[in-house]
């Protein structure tokens, strides 16, 4: 009765780090057979979730692009260099946020050290 909640516990440890493929074998009593199916179920939405934000954040990046260009325009024209230059700098980054290019993406994105985690962690 362990070995098939010990693989949905594994399951969904590689599932937490990003494993899309991980899945659990279904079978046994229906107490552990429907939390299986769920899992399966929940894994092979997920590319689809994922799918439709990277539209989102592409048609979000679209839509930015010309005000932020327009504010960009605008600080260019500041005298003071160091006001414009912090400006520019910022309007940058805005600008490479939608493609996921900006600091903070890329912070979140690194891979995190495999390691044991609970639910109060999360």
């Amino acid at each position: 009765m362990t070995r098939p909640i010990r693989a949905l516990a594994d399951a969904a440890e590689r599932a937490g780090y990003g494993d899309r493929r991980a899945t659990v074998r279904v079978g046994g009593p229906g107490e552990v057979r429907r939390p299986a199916e769920a899992f399966n179920a929940m894994q092979s939405c997920i590319p689809r979730f994922d799918a439709e934000r990277a539209r989102t954040v592409a048609a979000v990046g679209h839509d930015l692009r010309t005000p932020i260009m327009s504010l960009r325009i605008r600080a260019e024209m500041i005298d003071d260099p160091a006001e414009r230059d912090a400006m520019v700098a910022t309007l940058g980054d805005c600008a490479r946020w939608p493609t996921g290019s900006s600091p903070t993406a890329a912070a979140r994105h690194r891979t995190r050290r495999p390691g044991r985690s609970t639910l109060a962690q999360c």
